[in-house]
């Protein structure tokens, strides 16, 4: 997946929650991969400001 395999390799996910009032909010995501792992590790999410 991907050729370090000996250091974490984090990924950044933007996207889109729909809240439970309707709402969409922008949320960033992190990922990390470690070692010799090959399935992502969930680390923060956190809302996306208007840039």
């Amino acid at each position: 997946m991907f050729e370090n395999q000996h250091q974490e390799i984090p990924d950044i996910v933007d996207g889109e929650l729909l809240t439970p009032l309707g709402r969409r909010v922008s949320v960033r995501t992190v990922w990390i991969v470690e070692g010799e792992e090959e399935i992502p590790r969930f680390v923060t999410a956190y809302p996306q400001t208007g840039e």
